[in-house]
């Protein structure tokens, strides 16, 4: 399969780290998160790993974010949810071929949860349906993945042969 338009593709690769308490990650060192706009919530049992939610910041650190009464909620929400698991944070560090704004970032992370909507614990899944997203993108996940996250991602319009 070719893509028709390969000059209009917006290439995102997403370096994955690996996961961190959820509590810890709130002290992360702010220095460390400069190229990081998305994160993931994970959580653990025993050695399973399963994706509960996919998010994003533009305009502040995803530390911030966390700390935010809204999240904090969602944090106790899940903990409830899933008492038996163990609650990790996985930073994603984002790389583009385009300049990052927050469309971008937006849109990245609504293919994220497109693409993981069959996870059945991922939290998340209306967002799926709020966003028409009509650029090209090829996304590449790399580094923890090791709840499911699948790695690549591709948008756009294919021929073959």
């Amino acid at each position: 399969m070719e893509r028709v338009f390969e000059e209009d593709v917006y290439t995102v690769d997403i370096e994955w780290s690996d996961p961190s308490p959820y509590d810890n990650t709130l002290q992360s060192s702010l220095e460390d998160l400069h190229a990081v706009y998305l994160y993931k919530t994970i959580g653990q049992y025993h050695r399973h790993f399963h994706l509960l939610y996919i998010g994003k910041t533009f305009t502040q650190y995803v530390t911030q974010r966390l700390s935010n009464k809204d999240h904090q909620s969602k944090r106790n929400e899940l903990q409830s949810q899933y008492p038996r698991h163990a609650l990790l944070v996985s930073f994603g560090s984002v790389t583009s071929s385009s300049k990052r704004n927050a469309r971008l970032i937006d849109e990245v992370e609504s293919l994220l949860i497109y693409t993981h909507s069959n996870s059945p614990k991922l939290q998340n899944k209306n967002k799926v349906w709020t966003k028409r997203i009509i650029r090209d993108y090829k996304i590449t996940n790399s580094g923890f993945r090791e709840e499911g996250m699948v790695k690549e991602i591709n948008l756009g319009l294919f021929y073959k042969g």
